[in-house]
């Protein structure tokens, strides 16, 4: 297990890393091997839970609102009347959309990319990809409304950006924008799918999260507790950033570091 400043670092790395889009996991990945920590999922599926409860917070009121809809539609068809269509009520059933894809890829294919997981020459190319995403995001495409099929194709998104080196927030958004869709309502529903996701790759790691905190609780809770507060600063910069059209200046960090890191791990 890493040190308790190597969770601190690692936990205010992942906090930046997980919203601007330039792959937290794959930054992790990177920073555990040339600090020389050994590589724990379950550590950094810990620093994933306190990113969760920031996207929670950040946008507790579309939270609020589509939880409370849901419940209000839920009781509405168990009493046998005609849901009323709202909104709110409409973006959940786009986060539904979304959210199997990818979780038919993270359950079906969870072994290999674990498997993937320690691999700096998979993160190096992973990240290469990302700069690709990024980049592609600055194409004009015609304006569209978000709809059952482009949530679709946002959510497969979302489940190739579990293989690290993907960014999450770099995938989905940039899909999102090359597809048509308002770059403020991209980013958000971007972070409003991440909650499912969020959730259910917590119960995939639960065992082993559950063992570190076990045997090293003085750490897990640093590195959480750093990932916390970086991570909401963070994400408000880069809601900024989408709206002001600059998501792929990215490309020109990710793409050098994936070729830098690919070159380096062959010298290792």
């Amino acid at each position: 297990m890493t040190t308790t400043l190597e969770a601190v670092l690692l936990g205010a790395l992942q906090g930046v890393t997980e919203w601007l889009p330039v792959s937290s996991s794959g930054h992790l990945v990177l920073a555990q091997r040339f600090l020389g920590a050994p590589a724990s999922i379950g550590f950094d599926a810990f620093l994933h839970v306190a990113t969760f409860l920031v996207v929670v917070a950040y946008f507790r009121d579309d939270v609020y609102k589509i939880a409370s809809d849901l419940l209000k539609a839920t009781r509405t068809l168990l009493e046998g009347e005609k849901i009323k269509k709202t909104a709110d009520l409409k973006l959940a059933c786009l986060i539904l959309a979304a959210s199997i894809p990818t979780g038919i890829i993270g359950v079906g294919f969870k072994d290999i990319l674990e498997g993937m997981y320690a691999d700096v020459t998979s993160v190096s190319i992973g990240l290469i990809v990302t700069g690709i995403f990024l980049a592609a995001s600055h194409l004009k495409k015609k304006p569209v409304k978000l709809d059952w099929a482009s949530a679709a194709i946002i959510g497969l998104a979302q489940g190739v950006a579990i293989v690290p080196g993907i960014s999450r927030s770099g995938a989905t958004i940039a899909t999102a924008i090359f597809l048509g869709v308002e770059r403020k309502q991209a980013a958000r529903f971007s972070f409003l799918i991440l909650i499912p996701a969020a959730v259910g790759g917590i119960l995939l790691e639960a065992d082993g999260m559950i063992g570190g905190v076990i045997s090293s609780p003085l750490s897990y809770a640093m590195g959480f507790l750093a990932s916390l507060i970086v991570g909401y600063a963070s994400l408000g910069y880069l809601m900024k950033i989408v709206r002001e059209g600059k998501l792929h200046y990215f490309a020109y960090y990710v793409i050098p570091l994936g070729l830098a890191s690919l070159l380096a791990v062959r010298h290792l």
